[in-house]
């Protein structure tokens, strides 16, 4: 296609519809038949055509997704049969299709067949040594492979243990191996015999050689117990395994290798989950022959305690937490349990009970804990048999605690030889205070990475943020004989992995980028992803040229857009810039030619970026180079630019003139730059927002390639108060590795710094605590506001709540809104309903996120509407008892956090449900006695009322009781039916003031000699959740919240 003058490319498309009078247009269809529709190589397919029109010439064609063959045949008559030889060349699956058109009329037809071919199927199994296993018991997985004549194979196979409760929560969708293979994937869907339907398929490479085995550390015995241990003369708990690692997923390696023999095995150590696991694999060889299988076991012990919890606390929260003994041995067992848990909760009551378990039967006993400190805290559950310790169980969670209050962090870094600095640290349940020296920048870069890697959120402009640096900083210090902390080695691969088919995915049908998957590509983000991905693909990481091209089409696609759009000039910049960056070369189009006349109109960052353009263009003196030297602000060791928002601020500008100042030869400036970004951070090692911390990131990655940096040598002193520390500190170059001191974590202390020597010195001062306030109250920021209303304070378990965030914005973009959850509590899935502004938003653990593109106060607000218009509304549902403390909802932007708004905090109740148990026995005198324990949270008065059905439902006889009881005490209750003969079932319905519970019985064929009460010391459950309300809709929040896994 030929461009004009201009550059533009012009195409027009249309319909041409052949009309012959009629009102309506419709296809008909031809008969067509095969004599079968599966068939194999060297048959002969009989395809039989019947065709209303007579002597008409029929068109013929074989398609997979293309077209095969396409033949025209003359019918004699109506009818036509044809013969389709059955080749090696054809798919294993494909359509024959028919068309012709007559009178006016179009005919079509079409049958899809199958050749049956195993050419290429292996057989592969695997096996274990038995069904059962114990938990932390060391397992051998053996794997067989052979051709379909039985001829050993060298195989390579991905192998998999998976927790089988995963497949309850999430369909398994992936095909058959060889039906992905061999058995493509057929779409049809035409008007003629020409199918439109085109497709690709993914690729991969075969490896020689399997990659080191993954291995699982099995569960370990306790030591001894931190708190609230028996005395001598009680049960000795230390005994007792305590199983603590619960993975999804209990084993998987993707490159295992079965030998010529065909033979291979795996050996490796249960975890402590007790559970089905579904074992999986599938293997391929080098002639492209595949297979797959797969096989269950269950790890299991006739004694199992289970401790269910909140997801987390938050400081000073009061919760329950319970726990369940199942005795699935052949006797009764008296048992001891105990609840353990390090410091940072304080159990309420006892942490001990005593339990008498029939076989085959359960108990639960709870306990009452408050929580004390953050950040998290180790709890335990044992239950030790008095009868026989090996039939005895513990397990161990990890509980996060979420701190009460505000995070407050300073920091203070400076370049300079000698500091002074002065911080204050008020009392704090948690506080912490450090001093980092560095000799280089390159530990900016590391810190700053580490920050990186953890950001909880993924937006396509955080994805990109997170996985740039990621790659550019790992190549540059590895290249300076450098390494990353062992925390970012073992993220680092996960994150770059993750973060780069997010990308992918994120990607538009137009080759652009927008801020998320759904809405429109932008200049700006495209520019982002395009300039992000060359930059990986440099520093040796395997992009997707596919993926690459598509964007850069979308920036030239840009490029061409005349000034009339909503194109501005600065987005032109970075768009011209990230082709130039990728392409080496400017684009072709209306926008290049307006930059080179209106490059003075640019902000610093826009500037910077259109010189960076032509230098990547190969330009050596590129045009407004000297306008942006002199539009830097500069004092005697620090140079920086501004930023024209509050998005795209001085971080991003300055960094960007630092590479360009660097590609220029301007050393002394650019040195000046760097070290302004080193004294602009403002959190944890980084910068305000994840832009600006990857923009920062890269340019000093740049600085260190160009520089080195790395010969420091001097020592360090540090005093404390004017008191010095006991650390040693020097530097020399093969000593580069920064030196982190604790400070003191309350009061007001002075820290002082004092370098002798050569060589460069890096600080960090950093100081962080939360504000300790009993209630914390609203706090806005300019117009900016936001509060949160419950429509009650108090729910039962497995009760709603309607909560409702009512915002008062200004104009803006890009938000985040974070809003904490009461610790006893989820938020519904699918509740939650967002104004036309709302983006998207994720459930995690602890909080509900929302995610904000555009929100314009101007446009919408009014007095009348305004609720509506910026209200956000969702449903909790209780499932733990407690009194539970919710930190305030929080509104800020992204770019420019500081611009924030706060709710105030709340508290918020729920409360356990009444629990019925009944247990309707046949006596040996003809009664049939049920007997009823009944348990509350709350004090009640009611009637129980019980009625005998038969095997149809039929109500064959009634009787009720009166039943009270205080708050948190049990009932028990007997009522007795005569002349009954075992009916199926027996139902019951507790009605009180405030509550209701029902449910149903089977009754127990063995008939009792004596009339006794079979109600248990302690209250019985089926199940953990049965305290927590009426057992369906308990059942439904137990379901959720066991499988439910937060959103990456």
């Amino acid at each position: 296609m030929q461009a004009d003058s201009r550059g533009y490319h012009i195409s027009e498309s249309g319909y041409l519809w052949v009309w012959g009078g009629y009102s309506w247009y419709y296809f008909d269809s031809l008969g067509l038949k095969t004599q079968k529709d599966t068939f194999i190589d060297g048959e002969t397919a009989d395809v039989y055509i019947n065709s209303p029109a007579l002597n008409a010439t029929v068109y013929v064609s074989v398609e997979d997704g293309t077209i095969l063959s396409l033949t025209p045949y003359r019918m004699n008559g109506t009818s036509l049969k044809i013969g389709i030889p059955i080749t090696k060349d054809l798919p294993q699956k494909f359509a024959v299709n028919a068309f012709l058109a007559y009178d006016g009329t179009a005919y079509t037809a079409s049958k899809i067949l199958e050749i049956k071919r195993d050419d290429h199927k292996l057989n592969l199994g695997i096996s274990t040594q038995k069904g059962i296993y114990a938990p932390g018991e060391n397992i051998s997985i053996s794997a067989t492979s052979s051709t379909k004549e039985g001829t050993p194979k060298k195989t390579i196979i991905s192998l998999a243990m998976v927790d089988a409760s995963i497949y309850e929560l999430a369909t398994d969708y992936r095909s058959p191996i060889y039906s992905t293979y061999y058995e493509k994937y057929f779409s049809y869907d035409t008007s003629t015999s020409f199918s439109w339907w085109s497709g690709g398929y993914g690729g991969g490479r075969m490896v020689d050689e399997a990659a080191p085995q993954m291995t699982t550390t099995g569960s370990g015995n306790i030591q001894g117990i931190s708190k609230g241990a028996p005395s001598l003369a009680s049960p000795d708990f230390s005994q007792v395994q305590l199983r603590k690692e619960f993975p999804d997923t209990a084993y998987w390696n993707p490159f295992l290798v079965i030998d010529e023999s065909g033979k291979g095995s795996i050996d490796f150590t249960l975890p402590d989950s007790l559970t089905t696991w579904n074992i999986s694999a599938v293997g391929t060889t080098s002639s492209m022959d595949v297979g797959e299988s797969s096989a269950k076991i269950i790890t299991q012990k006739p004694v199992i305690a289970r401790l269910s919890s909140p997801r987390f606390l938050t400081q000073r929260d009061r919760a329950q937490l319970i726990g369940v003994v199942h005795n699935y041995g052949n006797s009764e067992q008296d048992f001891s349990v105990l609840f353990n848990s390090t410091n940072q909760i304080e159990v309420i009551g006892n942490q001990t009970a005593e339990l008498t378990i029939p076989a085959g039967g359960d108990k639960s006993v709870s306990f009452w804990v408050e929580a004390k400190d953050c950040c998290s805290v180790n709890v335990s559950f044992y239950a030790l048999s008095r009868q026989n310790s090996s039939l005895s169980d513990a397990m161990q969670l990890t509980l996060p605690i979420v701190p009460h209050g505000i995070e407050v962090t300073s920091l203070s870094s400076s370049s300079e030889d000698s500091v002074e600095k002065t911080y204050e640290l008020p009392a704090s349940s948690y506080s912490s205070a450090e001093l980092t020296i560095s000799p280089t920048i390159a530990s900016t870069a590391l810190e700053g990475l580490d920050y990186l890697i953890d950001y909880p959120y993924g937006c396509t402009e955080q994805t990109m943020s997170r996985f740039m640096p990621a790659v550019v900083v790992k190549k540059t210090v590895n290249s300076l004989g450098l390494s990353l902390s062992p925390e970012a080695e073992a993220k680092l691969p996960e994150v770059m992995g993750q973060s780069l088919q997010r990308l992918y995915d994120f990607q538009h049908s137009d080759g652009g980028w927008g801020w998320w998957k759904e809405d429109d590509s932008t200049p700006e983000m495209t520019a982002y992803v395009v300039y992000g991905l060359t930059l990986a693909k440099e520093n040796g990481l395997e992009v997707s040229q596919q993926v690459l091209d598509n964007g850069v089409a979308k920036l030239e696609d840009f490029a061409r857009q005349d000034g009339s759009s909503e194109f501005t000039l600065e987005e032109s910049a970075y768009a011209i810039f990230a082709h130039a960056y990728a392409k080496k070369s400017m684009p072709d189009g209306i926008q290049v030619q307006n930059l080179k006349g209106n490059y003075k109109n640019l902000s610093d960052r826009g500037l910077a970026l259109y010189v960076r353009a032509q230098q990547e263009s190969g330009v050596s003196s590129p045009v407004g180079l000297d306008e942006l030297i002199s539009r830097a602000s500069c004092t005697q060791t620090l140079c920086k630019w501004s930023g024209y928002t509050y998005k795209f601020n001085d971080v991003e500008a300055t960094s960007h003139a630092a590479i360009a100042l660097m590609k220029a030869g301007k050393k002394e400036m650019a040195e000046k730059s760097i070290n302004w970004l080193v004294s602009r951070r403002t959190k944890s090692m980084a910068w305000d927002s994840t832009r600006d911390s990857a923009a920062a990131l890269v340019a000093i990655s740049e600085y260190l390639k160009s520089t080195g940096e790395l010969s420091p040598d001097y020592s360090v002193k540090v005093l404390i108060d004017d008191v010095p520390t006991k650390d040693e500190i020097s530097f020399s170059k093969s000593n580069l590795k920064p030196v982190t001191v604790q400070l003191p974590k309350k009061g007001t202390h002075t820290v002082s710094i004092r370098k002798t020597g050569t060589g460069k010195m890096y600080s960090l001062l950093t100081a962080t605590y939360f504000t300790n306030d009993e209630s914390i109250g609203f706090k806005s920021s300019g117009n900016f506001s936001i509060t949160r209303e419950y429509n009650t304070s108090s729910i039962m378990a497995g009760d709603l709540a309607e909560v409702t965030l009512n915002i008062i914005p200004f104009d803006s973009d890009y938000l985040i809104i974070e809003e904490p959850i009461p610790a006893g509590t989820e938020v519904v899935p699918d509740s939650v309903r967002m104004p036309y502004w709302g983006s998207r938003y994720e459930i995690r653990d602890e909080k509900l996120v929302i995610f904000v593109s555009h929100m314009y106060y101007s446009w919408w607000y009014d007095e009348e509407n305004s609720r509506d218009n910026f209200a956000i509304h969702y449903q909790l549902r209780g499932t733990y008892d407690g009194t539970f403390h919710v930190m305030p909802a929080k509104i800020s932007q992204m770019y420019l956090p500081e611009v924030q708004a706060s709710s105030a905090e709340d508290i918020f109740n729920v409360q356990g449900r009444a629990s019925v148990r009944i247990q309707p026995i046949q006596l040996s005198n003809g009664i049939m006695r049920v007997n009823a324990y009944i348990e509350s949270p709350e004090s009640f008065q009611g009637t129980l009322a019980v009625s005998a059905l038969d095997a149809n439902g039929k109500v064959l006889a009634e009787r009720s009781a009166q039943v009270s009881a205080g708050s948190g005490a049990g009932v028990t209750a007997t009522i007795d039916f005569q002349g009954i003969d075992e009916p199926a079932t027996y139902s019951y319905k507790l009605s009180t003031q405030s509550f209701t519970e029902s449910g149903e019985a089977i009754a127990s064929k063995k008939k009792a000699e004596e009339p006794a009460s079979v109600i248990p010391d302690q209250p019985s459950r089926d199940n953990t959740l049965l305290l927590l309300g009426g057992v369906l809709v308990i059942a439904l929040v137990v379901a959720y919240r066991a499988f439910r896994k937060p959103e990456q």
